[in-house]
């Protein structure tokens, strides 16, 4: 088998590829050490030598190189705790944090109610159902909404805000997403001060497709784990079972030891949080990452896949998947944009 590494987290052979790669390995294609390990993948991702790629910096070279406008893309990536070390990186992990916390109890009571009218709503008269547009994106946007205040539009597929992470981003997109930026300010920014703002949208971006896609992927894996059981025979994980971050990027600030391979001050480190999917589901926390960049929603986000998994247990239905569709041109989220159903009756 000839392995693209820069298409693993899209490729359906993942697993196998998983298992013939050295749990630490170098990349000629993408210029980095791919990660592969469980245990390895946990050590780097605690280790004080491996630091988060300054994703700012990155957009400031391609504006003065291209002589483009990407302010809005700039500022937002400095905000971010994804994009910072040290001291405000804590400073600002810990503002989020206390924000989720307030606004989780609202948050999950809302959520359920919600998810209960959609559901009952996409099956309605019906049993062809298209689940991404019809329930998990509005249930993902909701639960974004309520914590954030920002309420992103809906776009075509080849345009989100989460692509800002895109070493590969096109010059359009890249024009495409400051312009939406703006928009997704300005809904905070009259009302909120500096920090509040840059908090708000961080939390709209790290939440938007990771929620969606983990909702949408979580799904996908439970039906397929459980063939032709009714949904209220399915065994629905309290806590979600795939991930639409399938990796993570560090890079080396210091010469390390990674489980006996040597990695230089420097170079780059790909993280496969993809990973654990095929770990027993118990093992599968690593989605949300270990150590000072542990994902700060993973609890709302547990919460609202148990809320769903209650609901889907209540009904005696079986589900067929009948076509489903990725997210085009995106070398970072992995997960469908289009996944079409069909429930029947038990």
């Amino acid at each position: 088998m000839v392995i693209r590494h820069s298409l693993i987290h899209r490729s359906a052979d993942r697993e196998e590829i998983f298992r013939q790669l050295e749990p630490v390995c170098w990349s000629d294609e993408l210029d980095c050490w791919l990660v592969t390990g469980p245990d390895q993948i946990r050590t780097a991702q605690k280790s004080k030598d491996l630091v988060v790629i300054n994703h700012q910096a990155e957009v400031q070279q391609v504006s003065q190189r291209l002589k483009l406008n990407l302010d809005d893309i700039s500022d937002v990536l400095g905000s971010m705790p994804l994009s910072t070390e040290g001291t405000d990186h804590s400073t600002r992990r810990k503002r989020i944090t206390e924000k989720i916390k307030a606004a989780k109890p609202a948050t999950l009571a809302h959520f359920a109610d919600l998810a209960d009218k959609t559901f009952k709503q996409c099956i309605a008269g019906k049993r062809n159902v298209e689940l991404v547009s019809s329930l998990f994106y509005p249930l993902a946007s909701d639960i974004v909404l309520n914590i954030s205040g920002v309420n992103p539009r809906g776009r075509p597929d080849y345009l989100s805000v989460t692509q800002i992470f895109d070493r590969a981003l096109g010059l359009k997109r890249r024009l495409l997403i400051n312009d939406e930026l703006q928009h997704m300010r300005s809904q905070v920014s009259q009302s909120s001060s500096t920090d509040d703002a840059s908090d708000a949208l961080a939390l709209a971006i790290l939440g938007s497709d990771s929620l969606l896609g983990s909702f949408s992927l979580s799904f996908m894996e439970r039906v397929r784990s459980n063939p032709d059981a009714l949904l209220c025979d399915m065994d629905w994980s309290r806590q979600l079972t795939a991930t639409s971050v399938p990796f993570i990027e560090r890079q080396a600030v210091n010469d390390l030891d990674l489980a006996g391979t040597h990695i230089s001050a420097g170079q780059r480190v790909r993280l496969y949080l993809d990973r654990f999917s095929y770990e027993t589901i118990g093992n599968r926390a690593g989605f949300f990452g270990l150590g000072r960049h542990a994902c700060p929603g993973r609890s709302v986000s547990q919460g609202a896949w148990q809320i769903l998994g209650n609901m889907f247990a209540q009904y005696r239905l079986r589900v067929t998947v009948n076509d489903m569709e990725f997210r085009r041109a995106d070398s970072m989220f992995s997960f469908p944009t289009r996944l079409e159903v069909n429930f029947h009756e038990g």
